[in-house]
Order: structure tokens, then sequence, then C-alpha cells
């Protein structure tokens, strides 16, 4: 990490972290209760697969701000035991719920992007940014939305 002293960075990185410990846990915790709704073929089917697919990417995520915050000598904050999700029964409640964790997921990175000095922890929140903008799209059509009203040309 460029600039490995300075507490800004190094503050964002952290709160990152604790964003992806929650994202990882939620997708976990979603797709175990989707599963069983998943017939091949299907919306559910695809959501499980995308969120299997995203699993991946914030576990490597959170492994790459592990390591920058240990590269700068800084405290690791622990994940808590557990954190709140949905649970239910009822695909479209999981849908929303995993939905919501792409649109907390972007708010996080864009609020942490500013503090941000090192290109590859800038470049990393971006790509984060991305993904979960086209996750959470995803899991909003699965849930029965038009492409139109899951993904508007100027989100709030």
């Amino acid at each position: 990490m460029n600039n490995a002293d300075d507490p800004t960075q190094i503050a964002a990185v952290a709160t990152l972290l604790e964003l992806e410990y929650a994202v990882v846990y939620g997708l976990a915790a979603g797709a175990g209760q989707l599963t069983p709704h998943a017939t091949a073929g299907t919306s559910v089917a695809d959501a499980v697969t995308k969120t299997s697919a995203s699993y991946d990417q914030h576990r490597l995520r959170r492994d790459r701000l592990i390591a920058a915050l240990i590269a700068s000598n800084a405290s690791v904050p622990d994940p808590l035991p557990a954190y709140r999700v949905t649970r239910s029964d009822q695909p479209g409640a999981l849908l929303a719920f995993l939905a919501e964790l792409g649109r907390s997921t972007i708010s996080g990175y864009r609020s942490g992007l500013g503090s941000l000095t090192d290109a590859g922890l800038r470049a990393d929140a971006v790509a984060a940014v991305i993904e979960a903008s086209r996750y959470r799209t995803a899991m909003l059509i699965a849930a029965g939305q038009t492409a139109d009203a899951a993904a508007p040309a100027l989100p709030s």
C-alpha cells in the first residue's frame, strides 16, 4: 500500500474490510437459503450461480484488504461472530436481501473511494462498485423487476 502511514487511508481500508466481512457472511447465508429453490434453468438457479461467483470475488477482495493492512503494520479488525441477515423460505425476499447487499457494497466503496490514495486500492474499489452494481441488477431481475427498473441510468 502506498502512503502506508496515511491514517485516513488505513481507516478507509479497515472500514472496507469490515464491509467485506459482512458481505461475505451475507452472501453465504443468502445463497444457502436460496439454493433449495434453485431449479436448473430458472432465474433463481442463475441467481445462486451469480451469488457463488460474487462470494468468491468478495473473499479475494477481503484477503487483499487484510494484506494491505498487514503491509502497513496496521491492526486488522476481527469479523463479528454473526451479522444480521434475512431468514426466509421465500425466494423473492432472499433475492431482495441479496440485492440490498449489492447496494450496501456500492455505497460503502463509493464512500471509501475518496480516502484511498493507493492506485491499486482505488482500482479495486472501483471494480467493487462495478461488480456490485452488476450483481444487484442481476438479483433484482431474478426477483422479477424489468432491466430498466433494476438498473436505472441514474441510480439514486
